[in-house]
C-alpha cells in the first residue's frame, strides 16, 4: 500500500504526462497555416520543455520517496516516465527542425538567429549530460533496466547535437 502523499505525486505525474501528450496531439491536428505562424514552434517547444522540466523533477521526487518500497501503480506498470521521455526527445527534435523556431528579433543589440541556436545547443547538451549521469546512477541502483534502452535516446540526441555544432562551426 502506498501512502497518500506518494499516491498524489503519482497522480500529478500522470496528469503532467497527459498534458505533454496533449501538446503533441494538438500539434498533429493543427493545420499547416497555423504551423506557419511566427512563434508557433517556439511556443510549442517552450511549453513542452517547461512541462518536461516539471515532469522530470517530479520523477526524481517519486524515486526518492519510494526508494526501496515495492509500489504497484499504473505509472510504473505503463512505464509512463520512459514513454514520456521518449516522446519528449522525439518531438523536441521535430520542433527544432522547423526554420521558424527561432525567429529574428529586430530589437537593437539582439543576437542574430544563428547565434541563438548555437547558444542553446551547449545548454541543451549540458542538460542531457546531467540527466545521463542521473540515469547511470539509477541503472547501478536498479539492475532491472537495460542500459541500452535507457541510454540510447540520450546518446542519439547528444550525437545529433554534436553534429549540429560541428556543422555550424565549419
Amino acid at each position: 500500500m502506498i501512502s497518500s502523499s506518494i499516491d498524489q505525486l503519482l497522480a500529478d505525474q500522470l496528469e503532467l504526462g497527459e498534458r505533454i501528450q496533449s501538446i503533441i496531439r494538438n500539434y498533429k491536428k493543427d493545420s499547416r497555416k497555423r504551423k506557419s505562424k511566427p512563434g508557433y514552434f517556439k511556443d510549442r517547444l517552450t511549453k513542452l520543455e517547461l512541462l518536461w522540466d516539471t515532469f522530470f523533477t517530479a520523477a526524481n521526487q517519486i524515486q526518492t520517496a519510494i526508494q526501496g518500497m515495492p509500489v504497484e501503480h499504473k505509472y510504473f506498470e505503463n512505464n509512463v516516465f520512459m514513454e514520456t521521455e521518449n516522446s519528449i526527445i522525439e518531438w523536441k527534435a521535430e520542433f527544432n527542425k522547423n526554420p521558424n523556431v527561432l525567429e529574428n528579433d529586430t530589437t537593437p543589440g539582439s543576437p542574430i538567429k544563428g547565434d541563438n541556436k548555437l547558444e542553446s545547443i551547449p545548454r541543451d547538451q549540458k542538460v542531457l549530460l546531467d540527466r545521463m549521469d542521473i540515469l547511470m546512477n539509477q541503472i547501478i541502483a536498479d539492475s532491472k533496466r537495460g542500459v541500452k534502452r535507457v541510454t540510447l535516446p540520450y546518446w542519439s540526441e547528444m550525437k545529433n547535437m554534436h553534429e549540429q555544432i560541428c556543422k555550424n562551426y565549419n
